[in-house]
């Protein structure tokens, strides 16, 4: 009888001490989970590339090796040097700012005597005011990034290790979680089958469709002679993701801008160009990768974008979806055995 006590609170005590240590290691890696998930991310874009390098170089370590100095050339380097000339645009960004105040400052005043506005409405108050709080606003995203590069940087360097091992031993390391998910393996296979189209559904039709757009859109505007073309680049590809949102509420207002400040030309060519390249990619990629090979619906696309980004950041905008389908699957599975289990009782 004591035997069977000391079994049951070995039993017990292993489980709690598992908790505590689970929960502690948790808060421990907290400040990196972002670092992690894109460093599996990475892996899992470039793994197809380790698979046929790994045929021709059959030393894992050799090839894994190349592969984080081929990521790097790829990835990192063209990151800095972007990063690199949108902190040079942004310099001159704060004059282009003050330039269209002055610009919006003289239309407001016409606009609010042709329409015999009361006094009241003051629309140069409030064009300040818009200006004032995007040029903050701005301000604040370059210094908050300028003290985040050491953490940065470290987490560089994090992703840079764990993608290593990934790329060495993921499909060991995946072989092995798949022995020992305990559902059977027609499900697992089809578990494992969905995440695999879900993932790339994800980052293919999401992610490539919102850097497509922003690199059409940063093309466009320098081809129309607007200044800081990279900054509306990025803030375009940043618009894309969500669904709600997309490149045309920047494009279409400079379209507009151009018509009322008598560029009808640009504004006209800025129309055609922003509906028929820019916000158009969206819907090639998204019809092509999403709806044929995953059907994520829009709503979970869209909950998962918000959710991923409020929880994870950069890296929820493939989290966010991936977990919310992955959930659905998994849903899917329990209905269909308990069906299964219904029809047998």
């Amino acid at each position: 009888m004591k035997h069977i006590t000391l079994k049951k609170g070995a039993k017990y005590f292993y489980i709690i001490f598992f908790i505590i240590i689970s929960i502690i290691s948790f808060f421990m890696l907290r400040p990196f989970t972002n670092a992690i998930i894109m460093s599996i991310i990475v892996t899992y874009i470039f793994y197809p590339i380790y698979r046929k390098l790994s045929k021709i170089i059959t030393n894992k370590n050799l090839s894994a090796l190349i592969m984080i100095v081929l990521v790097f050339l790829i990835v990192v380097v063209p990151s800095i040097l972007f990063v690199q000339l949108i902190l040079q645009q942004f310099r001159s960004f704060s004059v282009d700012i003050k330039e269209i105040d002055a610009s919006l400052l003289g239309y407001a005043d016409d606009l609010e005597e042709f329409l015999n506005l009361p006094s009241i409405i003051n629309l140069e108050a409030i064009t300040e005011g818009l200006s004032s709080d995007l040029t903050r606003g701005f301000t604040n995203i370059i210094t908050n990034f300028i003290k985040s590069i050491p953490f940065r940087l470290l987490e560089m360097f994090i992703i840079i290790f764990i993608s290593f091992y990934l790329f060495r031993d993921g499909e060991r390391l995946l072989n092995s979680i798949k022995r020992h998910i305990p559902i059977k393996n027609k499900y697992k296979e089809e578990f494992f089958s969905e995440s695999a189209k879900v993932t790339k559904a994800v980052i293919y039709g999401t992610f490539v469709a919102a850097v497509a757009q922003g690199v059409a859109g940063a093309i466009g505007f320098y081809i129309f002679g607007i200044d800081n073309y990279l900054i509306w680049g990025l803030v375009m590809a940043i618009f894309a993701l969500f669904p709600f949102l997309g490149p045309v509420f920047i494009w279409l207002p400079t379209s507009i801008f151009f018509l009322i400040t008598d560029q009808v030309t640009k504004g006209i060519l800025l129309f055609i160009y922003g509906a028929l390249f820019i916000s158009s990619i969206d819907n090639i990629i998204k019809a092509g990768i999403i709806s044929k090979k995953a059907r994520i619906h829009q709503v979970i696309i869209l909950l998962g974008l918000v959710g991923g980004l409020s929880t994870f950041g950069v890296s929820g905008i493939v989290m966010g979806p991936l977990i919310l389908s992955l959930l659905i699957v998994f849903i899917k599975i329990y209905l269909r055995e308990n069906q299964i289990a219904q029809k047998i009782t």
